[in-house]
């Protein structure tokens, strides 16, 4: 009976339009439906299974009390829990985001109840008030339970061995196998939250209130120190005046002109990292991509040799690079922020008259990118049937730009691509072009795949007439460990491997530099010089540069992080620290971090290691404090 009515909230989830549009609550349903119902099972099993236990060693004949007991607190833990799925849905359909912490702190400790919320379930896009209705789905469950449950036959075995059997297969059927699921073993764990059940969304929530981190008393002295950090590095027309917003930037000066409003075609490639790129890395031989190459050696084209993500895996930089601001160093910013009102360059970009479209070779849905999406785009493209195939994405790009978009407007496409992903399989046989068996030989082939991918859709758009006012911009969400140390890949790495990216930009742009640039850069400076280059000035709280006027500061750093773990790079030196905070420091001329130096200059470790966790502590203390917002 339980597990009926969490399959009726379940389907009343994913079946019913989202609140303000009507729009699917995800596109791909069939990607989500069966993986969530399947957790709720989880969840209801996690609850049962201790009282099933109990069961075994409980004789009805003659302790009928006990029982009766041990079922009814049974019974109402499954209600609370069914209580609890669904005020989570209906929090998911209008938030985008769990019971969590964050969420209490967002949007009641911050903001209070909305005096509107009855407004909102009556007008809800999804069904009028039928998440009122719906909470009488934990009283149906209860009246059948004690009305129904003692006119239902008991299973009866006569044998202890076979009850013990029963048990043990829906232990590991309905408890092991989904806790084994929720592990990195077999994906990212935010992505299987989406579909947790409400058992371990309690837990995860008490976890996480546990871990919250106690910031230093002097966080207004570190605050500052960072700001004055990321004046030095800027030209003096931006100012950081606004105590209240303390990363709301001004801009004091004469914003540089443009002769004309330019599009804006950016192209991310899964996985593209630049240690597997001959012409980003020296040490590489082999030429995997000859097409990206030839574009960034065009004499149309500037290309940067020292450039890095700041997050991993590819949910980490899609944020970073939208919003220009660094990552939290041990949550998602995507899912765990998403009450938060940052803004990204693309928005500020369709304030000014662009039209932005996102093109995506894998699920928004399944990283929490949807709801980010919606709010800086006036449109998502997503398509399962292409089978997550990059030829087909960016044909479906052509397709728009050749037939869908509006004429006299400019444009700004952004699409993540996903084909050159783990575990490397060749998505066309003519483009095997390496025998390897090695991950890092492997990727060769599905890099090769992508560069004809990138050839074909340049040829396909170069003789439109905007093509010649269209800036192209190539890069990466990420690199990946592929074992290149000789040990086994990791993928929370944050070593050159892991971080160094590609960045090209290609366009007839006047005021865009022309070959290779070896500006010490990353993810979150791209947005400031797209609008840079695009003539604009609005305030923002972007964290990032423009590179076109960023000064080369010898003490400039660039930082990535995740789950606890930092690299810091300096125009002379690089550090990595792990996530027992352990650090290893690097010369500017081992760019492939491959000796570690901390031991010769422990003050330069040293010195690195407190900007990176200082870095780290402010912004995680400006995520948490909703710091970023923009208005």
């Amino acid at each position: 009976m339980a597990w009926l009515a969490g399959t009726i909230l379940t389907l009343t989830l994913f079946l019913r339009g989202t609140p303000y549009s009507g729009d699917p609550y995800v596109i791909d349903l069939w990607h989500y439906l069966p993986h969530a119902i399947y957790y709720m099972t989880y969840g209801i099993s996690v609850i049962t299974l201790p009282f099933m236990l109990a069961s075994l060693f409980v004789n009805d004949s003659h302790e009928k009390r006990r029982g009766a007991v041990l079922r009814t607190i049974c019974a109402v833990l499954l209600a609370l829990s069914l209580l609890y799925q669904h005020i989570d849905n209906e929090i998911l359909r209008f938030c985008n985001m769990h019971i969590t912490p964050d969420f209490l702190r967002t949007y009641v400790l911050s903001q209070g109840v909305p005096t509107s919320l009855f407004d909102l379930l009556y007008q809800d896009k999804g069904g009028a008030n039928i998440s009122l209705f719906l909470l009488g789905v934990p009283a149906a469950f209860l009246v059948a339970w004690f009305s129904l449950g003692s006119r239902i036959p008991q299973p009866k075995f006569s044998r202890k061995s076979m009850q013990w059997a029963v048990f043990g297969a829906i232990l590991i059927a309905f408890v092991f196998l989904p806790f084994l699921f929720r592990t990195d073993l077999f994906g990212s764990k935010n992505r299987q939250a989406k579909v947790a059940p409400p058992f371990i969304l309690v837990i995860d929530a008490f976890k996480t209130w546990n871990e919250e981190h106690l910031f230093p008393d002097n966080m207004p002295e570190r605050l500052a120190n960072a700001q004055t950090e990321w004046l030095n590095y800027n030209n003096d027309a931006w100012t950081l005046d606004d105590p209240t917003r303390p990363w709301l930037k001004h801009y004091n000066g004469t914003c540089p002109r443009t002769d004309k409003q330019y599009n804006i075609i950016i192209i991310s490639f899964e996985s593209f990292r630049a240690q597997s790129l001959n012409l980003f890395n020296p040490h590489e031989t082999f030429e995997a991509t000859p097409f990206f190459n030839q574009m960034a050696q065009s004499d149309k084209a500037a290309y940067y040799t020292n450039y890095y993500t700041n997050a991993h895996p590819t949910i980490g930089a899609f944020m970073a690079l939208h919003t220009g601001i660094l990552p939290h160093s041990n949550r998602t910013v995507a899912k765990a922020f998403t009450g938060s009102q940052i803004d990204s360059f693309v928005n500020i970009l369709r304030k000014h008259g662009w039209q932005a479209i996102f093109f995506g070779g894998s699920d928004p849905d399944w990283d929490n990118q949807r709801p980010w999406l919606k709010r800086w785009y006036d449109q998502i493209s997503f398509k399962p049937e292409n089978n997550e195939l990059d030829r087909l994405v960016m044909r479906d790009v052509v397709k728009w730009l050749k037939e869908d978009r509006i004429n006299n407007k400019p444009f700004i496409i952004t699409t993540f691509l996903i084909s050159n992903h783990m575990p490397f399989v060749p998505r066309e046989d003519s483009f095997i072009i390496h025998e390897g068996t090695e991950l890092k030989d492997k990727i060769y082939n599905t890099m090769r795949y992508d560069d004809d991918v990138l050839r074909e859709f340049i040829e396909s758009i170069e003789n439109e007439p905007w093509f010649d006012d269209t800036l192209i911009v190539l890069t990466a969400d990420h690199g990946l460990d592929l074992g290149d140390r000789g040990e086994s890949p990791d993928y929370n790495n944050l070593r050159t491997e892991s971080i160094h990216v590609p960045l090209v930009i290609y366009g007839n742009h006047p005021r865009l530099p022309r070959g290779p640039q070896s500006i010490l850069s990353s993810h979150i400076d791209l947005g400031a010089t797209l609008l840079d280059l695009e003539g604009i000035c609005d305030d923002n709280v972007s964290m990032g540069h423009s590179l076109l006027s960023l000064k080369d500061h010898p003490d400039r750093a660039e930082y990535a992080f995740k789950s606890n773990r930092a690299s810091i790079r300096t125009p002379d030196w690089s550090a990595y620290i792990d996530e027992y905070d352990n650090i290893m420091l690097f010369d500017k001329s081992d760019d492939l971090q491959l000796n570690d130096v901390s031991d010769q200059h422990p003050d330069i470790a040293q010195k690195l290691y407190k900007r990176a966790k200082d870095m780290e502590t402010v912004v995680n203390y400006s995520y948490q404090n909703d710091l970023f917002k923009s208005n």
